[in-house]
């Protein structure tokens, strides 16, 4: 049985779509938007004492297939010599903080006050920001 606070949606295949560690970035506005459409699922998710993972080992694996997208994109800048691979789990874990904070500063509607300080849409400038940042990875100019 899935977790009850399991999130009203299939998990992404992550083999689909163009590869390289851009294109895969990209997808973290994904992480982005399930916050903002998902406040409620997404506050839950990181509060253990009521998620009770220990309970709905589900809810691991679903996290563990979330990291893992951002693995693969690691992987993929470490197999094009971009990324040394001893640089490999930083750079995940960079680009989870990057996904993450953009999704709490999303919930908590600090990045929609700096959206619209800076005369653009949240959507905008979660696309902006990983469209950059995956550039870079890509070794490709914004």
């Amino acid at each position: 049985m899935p977790h009850p606070l399991s999130p009203p949606y299939p998990p992404a295949n992550h083999d689909q779509g163009p590869r390289g560690a851009g294109n895969r970035a990209k997808s973290l506005g994904g992480y982005v938007g399930f916050a903002r459409d998902h406040a409620a699922y997404f506050r839950i998710m990181f509060r253990p004492g009521l998620s009770q993972p220990e309970k709905h080992p589900d809810t691991e694996a679903a996290g563990d297939a979330a990291y893992a997208i951002l693995e693969s994109a690691v992987a993929d800048a470490v197999h094009s010599g971009f990324l040394p691979a001893t640089d490999a789990e930083t750079m995940a874990l960079a680009w989870w903080s990057l996904a993450h904070g953009m999704a709490a500063l999303t919930v908590d509607g600090k990045f929609g006050l700096r959206a619209t300080q800076s005369g653009t849409t949240p959507e905008a400038l979660t696309t902006r920001i990983t469209h950059i940042f995956a550039n870079l990875i890509d070794h490709r100019p914004a």
